[in-house]
């Protein structure tokens, strides 16, 4: 009869112990609280995401159904040709929701599966998409 010793790693333990921690000792450490970002729209120049020193842009491209920023795709471009993440996000207006991401979805349409998408939602400004509050 054999007894093993159960409290004793395998190689394979042994192995992979050691594999999980190279691994872990050589990978770059990223803060997600670290990252500096930008949020931009028409009140900044076209060229602003050139400019500024920071990880990721949030541009306004769209708001309600019949505004578009006029400065959106050079301040996207210019996020993205600096290396830095992107964001597109559209202000809600308050009216009908799906009028409203059908119209932002037209303008950012090649832009989609390649920036984050985002919705700016003011409550005091859209009280019909809130709870009244």
């Amino acid at each position: 009869m054999s007894i093993k010793n159960k409290s004793k790693p395998n190689l394979v333990t042994r192995v992979l112990a050691v594999v999980i921690a190279v691994l872990l000792g050589v990978s770059p450490a990223t803060a997600v609280a670290d990252m500096q970002g930008i949020d931009v729209s028409s009140w900044q120049p076209s060229n602003i995401t050139r400019l500024v020193d920071a990880d990721l842009a949030v541009v306004k491209v769209t708001q309600a159904t019949g505004y578009v920023n006029p400065s959106w795709r050079a301040q996207a471009q210019g996020a993205v040709d600096t290396g830095k993440a992107l964001g597109l996000y559209h202000y809600a207006g308050g009216y009908n929701a799906t009028r409203e991401a059908d119209w932002f979805l037209a303008q950012i349409g090649d832009y989609v599966g390649r920036a984050v998408l985002v919705l700016d939602w003011e409550s005091n400004q859209n009280s019909a998409w809130g709870n009244g509050g």
